[in-house]
């Protein structure tokens, strides 16, 4: 979810720049960024999830994860760019072209956001997954966690209770 704030700063980016209006095809190009954007991080997130449950530590499982699904991330995110170039730019090779400002917004809020929640997906997302991850084991950890080995099996330097006061006299 983080990427997707992301991507719609690079789709009103794109739409600046080619002076395109946001018109009821760039807000369906909006929505369908949504889809791509979500997932792309969770295929980045998922395999991170599978590599820490296999062992693996949370910043090794980061960066596999992030060189294995680099390939996908890319192939989708190009493939889209590519085939939205001819529809952003109004090339027409085949038929007369009638309608083709029609998709130009649909086409430029994709290549735009796509193209800025790519690179956000590969470096945004892997940190605020650690940030996270670090933020919720912190969060996980119960008072008996936080109890020391002294403590807790009766060695000197235990907590003197009210009961061991009133037994020893």
């Amino acid at each position: 979810m983080l990427a997707m704030p992301f991507s719609f700063i690079g789709a009103f980016l794109g739409l600046l720049l080619t002076g395109t209006d946001l018109d009821i095809t760039g807000m369906i190009g909006l929505i369908m960024l949504l889809g791509l954007v979500t997932k792309n991080s969770i295929l980045l997130v998922d395999f991170t999830n599978r590599l820490r449950q296999a062992g693996m530590s949370k910043h090794e499982a980061l960066r596999v994860a992030g060189g294995v699904r680099l390939r996908p991330i890319l192939m989708t995110t190009f493939a889209l760019v590519a085939g939205a170039i001819p529809v952003a730019f109004g090339i027409h090779v085949i038929g007369t072209g009638q309608g083709g400002e029609f998709r130009r917004g649909l086409a430029t809020v994709l290549i735009g956001g796509l193209l800025t929640s790519m690179f956000l997906t590969l470096f945004v997302v892997p940190v605020a997954y650690s940030l996270l991850e670090s933020l919720t084991a912190r969060f996980r950890r119960t008072p008996s966690d936080a109890e020391t080995p002294a403590v807790a099996s009766g060695l000197p330097g235990r907590i003197a209770t009210r009961n061991d006061e009133t037994t020893s006299h």
